[in-house]
């Protein structure tokens, strides 16, 4: 009789772990159907945004390439209609869309879709206006639609508008350095566009510019050695310890010669 109990025993034993054993694949069945759906969806979704970002990039690389070329074409034709310009700036910005199809595949109504109607064109700037809606591919969520817009804003190539003051004038213009002590007539002196030449820091001594004078420390980084060489020009009376030193890199402007102030004629090209 106690043999008989044991073997009962591990028989239910046995069919309790086989039905334990179906109660787990059950619940992992459960939630594979639950969690599956949601991970695809998760999924679709963070691939749909990376969509979105190259969509994006495309647009505003047409965008960028529709205002410069309108840009010039406010230079060659200043006087146009804004609904002239408008049709311009579609037929253009759909011109440099046409090697890319995959704005084409998510835009609603496919590049055509993308509309400029908001985009301003008066004063000296183009300011382009894209707006346009990018279908969202999961069907769950209904047929919804992200709305974009995207901004490019160029200046039309008009030049400057001169003054009342400056229309009649004609006056020889001149050019300067901000912190230059002379004017300069000839726009490529030397001066301006000064040679830099390294030069071993020990013999800075006895080294002479074109001029034969001696080279005396930088006021901005000529005390500071921190290497063996130093930077001059050939016309200069500085040595540097940084090549890209403001007082070497010069940035020029033109002026009237009566603008001019205080500062003397170049000796190289304003005698």
């Amino acid at each position: 009789m106690l043999s008989i109990g044991i073997i009962l025993r591990r028989k239910n034993s046995g069919k309790r772990k086989e039905l334990w054993g179906q109660k787990l694949e059950s619940s992992y069945m459960a939630e594979a159907i639950i969690v599956l759906p949601v991970f695809v969806a998760f999924m679709t979704i963070l691939l749909f945004f990376f969509r979105v970002l190259q969509v994006q990039q495309i647009v505003d690389n047409a965008l960028v390439q529709t205002g410069r070329e309108l840009s010039v074409a406010a230079f060659e034709s200043p006087v146009k209609k804004i609904s002239e310009t408008n049709v311009s700036a579609g037929i253009i910005l759909q011109k440099n869309l046409l090697g890319n199809r995959i704005p084409g595949k998510f835009i609603s109504g496919g590049n055509l879709g993308i509309s400029l109607l908001r985009s301003d064109f008066k004063g000296d700037y183009v300011t382009l206006v894209a707006d346009y809606q990018i279908k969202i591919p999961i069907l769950i969520l209904g047929n919804h639609k992200m709305k974009v817009t995207q901004q490019v804003k160029c200046r039309k190539w008009t030049g400057r508008s001169l003054s009342s003051r400056e229309a009649g004038r004609e006056e020889e213009i001149v050019y300067i350095t901000s912190t230059g002590r002379a004017y300069h007539r000839d726009r490529n002196c030397t001066y301006l566009k000064p040679k830099i030449k390294n030069l071993a820091a020990d013999k800075i001594g006895s080294s002479r510019n074109a001029d034969g004078g001696k080279y005396y420390p930088c006021g901005s980084c000529g005390k500071a050695l921190t290497g063996k060489t130093v930077y001059v020009t050939d016309y200069g009376n500085r040595f540097h310890s940084k090549r890209n030193c403001s007082k070497i890199l010069r940035t020029v402007c033109g002026v009237f010669l009566s603008e001019v102030g205080d500062r003397y004629g170049c000796s190289k090209c304003s005698r």
